[in-house]
């Protein structure tokens, strides 16, 4: 058993990562550039930006916050998120266009 959080930022390595999409963080009304493959957690706090968090594997949903649209990669499963309006484990997701997000 693992009891720590895989690296994510290693998870899904390809060229994507090259690319930046924009996140727009509604609360805050603020606009960071994420590079894809990134986790969205780890975006946050490299921009200084404290987000709650726990296990930072997918698990506890501290971390969980509303995604209004966009679409998102689960870092550990590789499936795509397209709805709108759903839970986001920023955690282990990335973002694979522009988001809003409600934090």
């Amino acid at each position: 058993e693992s009891f720590s959080p895989p690296q994510l930022s290693v998870l899904n390595a390809t060229n994507d990562q090259q690319q930046t999409v924009q996140i727009f963080l509604q609360k805050q009304q603020r606009s960071i550039g994420v590079p894809v493959g990134q986790s969205i957690l780890m975006a946050l706090e490299n921009e200084g930006i404290a987000h709650p968090s726990g296990c930072r594997m997918g698990l506890c949903n501290t971390c969980a916050c509303g995604k209004i649209s966009g679409t998102t990669q689960h870092l550990i499963s590789g499936d795509q998120q397209h709805d709108a309006d759903s839970a986001l484990r920023v955690c282990v997701s990335t973002a694979q266009n522009d988001l809003i997000l409600d934090i």
